[in-house]
């Protein structure tokens, strides 16, 4: 008989190795896109390195897609590539459509009457 507590010890050690490698490629591809913005700046790694106020090595680490890095760095980093607005939809709620139409609803309105003379 197969003790219950492996099973599940096998299953979350599947489900981390499947979660693990989707986010791998998350961050190779952010990293990736993050060198590209770089190269399409013509900027030498040195530089944005000073730009963002890492080192060369934390870059490269960034551009490699290193889940280690500070989060802080890629908040920096998309600050001075002009996206901070991107980090107000990182964990947005969800919206509600039946909460906005009666905002709008409410917002309504309508042009005041004008005297017949």
């Amino acid at each position: 008989m197969v003790n219950v507590h492996i099973v599940q010890i096998i299953l979350f050690i599947f489900w981390w190795f499947m979660i693990s490698d989707y986010m791998t490629q998350k961050l190779l591809l952010l990293g990736e896109r993050l060198r590209n913005e770089r190269l399409k700046r013509d900027e030498s790694q040195q530089a944005f390195a000073t730009r963002l106020g890492v080192s060369v090595p934390t870059l490269h680490k960034m551009e490699s897609g290193d889940h280690r890095v500070q989060f802080g760095h890629w908040v920096v980093a998309l600050s001075v590539l002009g996206h901070e607005e991107d980090l107000d939809q990182l964990l947005a709620p969800e919206e509600d459509l039946f909460i906005r139409y009666d905002q709008q609803k409410h917002q309504r309105q309508r042009a005041s009457r004008k005297s017949s003379k």
